[in-house]
């Protein structure tokens, strides 16, 4: 069983990253956690966060769901929209598209689902 959790849907405008780092920095609040470990939660929920608002339908909410665990943390993210294609990620990375390679060199485990309804991306993070 999770120790605390969260679940927020929010709109797809920019400040929506501003709004994922506070959701994790409320859910921590009260928990002895490693500042490390903090400091990467927020920044992979601001990563995942401002590509599901780029990336999703842009008049659709993104949810962001945090389960925190004694040893890690699970934390998703879910817009919808098309199905997520690869080559338009690719297309993006001469400006920067570097969120997911941040989000693959500090998670546990991370995976993507896509589909016509939709993405969500799925991250474990080790306390």
């Amino acid at each position: 069983m999770p120790r605390r959790s969260s679940r927020r849907a929010g709109c797809a405008l920019p400040p929506a990253p501003n709004a994922a780092r506070r959701l994790v920095d409320d859910l921590l609040a009260q928990q002895a956690m490693a500042d490390a470990f903090a400091f990467n939660l927020r920044l992979i929920a601001s990563e995942l966060v401002k590509n599901a608002v780029l990336y999703g339908a842009g008049d659709e909410p993104v949810e962001l769901e945090l389960l925190l665990y004694p040893e890690w943390a699970d934390l998703q993210v879910r817009n919808r929209g098309g199905r997520l294609r690869m080559k338009n990620l690719r297309r993006h990375r001469r400006d920067g598209g570097r969120g997911l390679e941040i989000v693959d060199a500090l998670a546990e485990a991370w995976s993507i689902d896509s589909g016509p309804l939709g993405t969500a991306v799925s991250v474990r993070l080790a306390a």
